[in-house]
Formats: structure tokens, C-alpha cells, sequence
């Protein structure tokens, strides 16, 4: 038995991508290209607030190990928790809006997506003639073709 050649990039002919299938898989996976984006902006954001939560509660420490009586220990508590409530809300509502942005946008790109893919697949898909009907169209050719070498 002859042993075949590896084919490799070099040795294989330059056959162009069929447009069909550059449309059904190339072009939806550049849509999706920007996802991780928005995801990691949404957790930037988040470290962020955690970044200042902890330097909140650093200042709040320091605050507190300089307190000279009870009143004042309890105005420090008092801020500092008022601060992080503050936060607290300030970024569930940031966070819910930044869920509801990623949402909309994946929700986007998924239509986008199906869109590209549902047009550029219906070339997998086109029906071909069953061979009775090709038969049948054949015939129907042929008989034309005698009726035109008849009367021609």
C-alpha cells in the first residue's frame, strides 16, 4: 500500500473560505468579540467599589484608635456605617443597571448572531430536486429539445 504524504499548509491547494460559511461562522464570532469587554467592565467597577470600601473602613480604624473618649467612638461608628450603607446602595443600583446593560447587549448579540448564522446557513439547507423530479426535468428538456429539431 503507497504511503500518502502528509498534507500540510504548504503542500495543500489555496482554497478560499466558501462565503457561506465565512458569513455562518466568522462573522458571528467577531460579534461576540466585544462581550468580554463589557463583563470586565462591570467587574473593574466592582473592584473599585471594594477598593474604596476598604479604604473606608482603613480611615475608619485609624479614626477610632484616636478617639480620646465613648461619644466620639460612637460618632466614627455611626459615620462609617452610614458610608457603607451609602455604598451599599449606591452600588446595588450600579450593579443591577450594569446587569441589565449586559443582559440587553448579550440579548443583542444573540439575535445578531442567529440573524448572520440563519442567513448564511441557507445554503446548507437549499433543497435539492428528488431524482424522480430530476428525471422528470430532464425528460421534459429532452422532449423540448426533439420538438425544436422537428419543427427547426
Amino acid at each position: 500500500m503507497p504511503v500518502q504524504s502528509k498534507i500540510t499548509r504548504e503542500t495543500a491547494p489555496a482554497a478560499p473560505l466558501p462565503r457561506q460559511l465565512h458569513d455562518a461562522v466568522i462573522e458571528p464570532s467577531k460579534l461576540w468579540l466585544g462581550a468580554p469587554d463589557i463583563f470586565l467592565s462591570a467587574v473593574a467597577e466592582w473592584v473599585e467599589r471594594r477598593r474604596e470600601d476598604l479604604s473606608a473602613a482603613k480611615q475608619a480604624i485609624q479614626k477610632l484608635s484616636s478617639c480620646k473618649d465613648a461619644v466620639e467612638m460612637a460618632e466614627v461608628q455611626q459615620a462609617f456605617i452610614l458610608d457603607c450603607a451609602s455604598r451599599w446602595a449606591s452600588g446595588s443600583s450600579s450593579l443591577a443597571s450594569g446587569m441589565l446593560a449586559f443582559s440587553q447587549q448579550s440579548n443583542e448579540l444573540m439575535a445578531r448572531t442567529a440573524e448572520a448564522s440563519g442567513k448564511a446557513m441557507t445554503w446548507v439547507v437549499q433543497p435539492t430536486p428528488a431524482p424522480a423530479a430530476a428525471k422528470a426535468q430532464h425528460g421534459a428538456r429532452a422532449a423540448a429539445a426533439r420538438n425544436r429539431e422537428v419543427v427547426g
